[in-house]
């Protein structure tokens, strides 16, 4: 009998690690590349905080660097305010370190807001998926379990519906690609300075 609740108390305390695991698992996601964006700007810290150094090359750095080491995967996050208020966060206090804080240096360096960019990146996966064929990976996956209890999460599809309402798209529409990437894609203005 003892090795039975044994097996049981096993069983629930997998459960359970198992159940925090599933809630951390988005904020661990966010917080990965968080630390991936404060790696790679310690690293290019030398660069960045030189006062020589212009500030169109250090929003340039910035932008291929530091904020693609941050949003990494983010296409797959169903984000939530608390993750978009600590990316925010971090991007202010680089930012800060940078001198490109306020909003006249941004629009002249062409760095738009990190949630912008996000939601940019995870339109142009959306796309990609709907015009996937029907036997393609991305349609025919399913979660497995049961749905936990009290309130919903935030799902993908729901960030995802948020998103096209944002920029004025319908999931029917990713077929016309002129028309998505034109609505979908509020690219750095920086980035047609820089093909110069």
């Amino acid at each position: 009998m003892t090795g039975h609740l044994r097996d049981l108390a096993d069983m629930l305390e997998r459960r359970y690690i198992d159940i925090c695991a599933r809630r951390r698992f988005l904020n661990d996601r966010a917080e990965c590349g968080i630390n991936a964006g404060w790696v790679e700007f310690r690293a290019t810290s030398g660069v960045l905080c030189d006062q020589k150094i212009s500030d169109n090359l250090k929003s340039k750095i910035y932008r291929i660097v530091i904020r693609l080491a941050v949003l990494y995967s983010s296409e797959c996050w169903p984000v939530t305010k608390e993750i978009e208020r600590r990316l925010g966060v971090m991007e202010a206090r680089m930012l800060r370190w940078l001198d490109l804080q306020n909003e006249d240096m941004r629009e002249r360096c062409g760095v738009v807001h990190i949630q912008e960019k996000m939601r940019e990146q995870r339109l142009c996966w959306f796309g990609h998926v709907l015009r996937a064929t029907e036997q393609s990976t991305a349609h025919e996956f399913e979660v497995l379990g049961r749905r936990p209890r009290g309130r919903p999460r935030q799902r993908w599809a729901d960030t995802m519906h948020q998103h096209l309402k944002i920029v004025g798209l319908r999931p029917d529409q990713p077929h016309e690609r002129s028309k998505w990437r034109l609505r979908s894609r509020r690219a750095d203005p920086a980035t047609t300075r820089d093909k110069r």
